[in-house]
């Protein structure tokens, strides 16, 4: 699992892009076996605003050859977004709440 902040930047500043790069190099060097242990990917923690742009970049990453193509042997992507608002390790919590986007849209 992961959080990203604006632009798909993780939460560590490594951009999401870097990040499965270097995930695509990881899993093609796996046995098969060792793939089918891996169940989700996920993101925690991130305005609901990139939601669906880190589901769309975790489903490319699902389509590289080593996941296969049986689409219900793929691993689950799961997502848990915070309410929109910012958080500051000195004051907590800010700004404004923001209603989730419509995945359809």
């Amino acid at each position: 699992s992961l959080s990203c902040r604006e632009n798909l930047t993780l939460a560590s500043g490594e951009s999401l892009k870097d990040l499965f790069f270097w995930a695509r190099q990881y899993l093609s060097g796996l046995q098969k076996q060792q793939r089918d242990l891996i169940t989700a990917f996920g993101a925690n923690c991130t305005r609901p605003s990139l939601i669906n742009d880190i589901i769309l970049a975790f489903s490319s990453l699902l389509k590289e050859p080593c996941f296969g193509t049986i689409p219900e042997k793929a691993p689950w992507i799961m997502c848990y977004p915070n309410s929109g608002e910012t958080w500051d390790p000195v004051s907590g919590w800010s700004g404004d709440q923001e209603p989730p986007k419509d995945p359809s849209a």
